[in-house]
């Protein structure tokens, strides 16, 4: 079973957060199933490699978290949150100041890798020893989506914290 990221982005205008809808552009498939041009989420692609470094999640690679999850922020804007539900988990968020902060040209070593569990089974969820990974940088480790995410994000305010993204993950 697979596990994906809901997101949502926020402003804070006159001192209350706003929900920020359809303003991160479709990417192709997007556009020609679901004939969709903007959507809401900024993070949507499935990226064990992204929801390792935002909280922890599916961190087959081993990088060091952003932060642990802080859950949902008390006064975010949204009722799509409901924190009873079961598959519902490792709620966070991050404010676009700190997301722009990170040294992304840092390098890292990416330790998720495949390995064979049997004669015709691998484990493609599986994790390297230490040295044993592939030395890169946090830009290329990432997806580009998540960079033209926060592309669109710095072009809404001119401070960017009052810009914040709230995250969780559903298995």
């Amino acid at each position: 079973m697979g596990c994906d990221i809901h997101s949502f982005a926020e402003v804070r205008r006159d001192g209350k957060w706003e929900r920020i809808i359809n303003i991160f552009p479709a990417d192709e498939w997007e556009r020609k199933y679901h004939n969709l041009d903007f959507l809401d989420e900024p993070f949507r692609c499935r990226s064990y490699g992204l929801f390792g470094f935002l909280a922890g999640v599916r961190n087959y690679s081993l990088v060091v978290p952003l932060s642990q999850p802080r859950g949902v922020p008390v006064d975010f804007s949204s009722e799509r949150y409901e924190g009873g539900l079961a598959d519902y988990h490792n709620a966070s968020w991050f404010s676009l100041k700190e997301l722009l902060a990170f040294d992304y040209s840092q390098s890292m070593e990416d330790r998720r890798c495949s390995k064979q569990t049997g004669p015709y089974s691998f484990d493609g969820g599986a994790t390297a020893e230490p040295g044993e990974g592939e030395m890169t940088t946090y830009k290329e480790f990432l997806p580009d989506e998540y960079f033209a995410s926060l592309d669109v994000l710095k072009r809404l305010v001119d401070n960017p914290e009052d810009v914040r993204i709230v995250f969780w993950f559903d298995n």
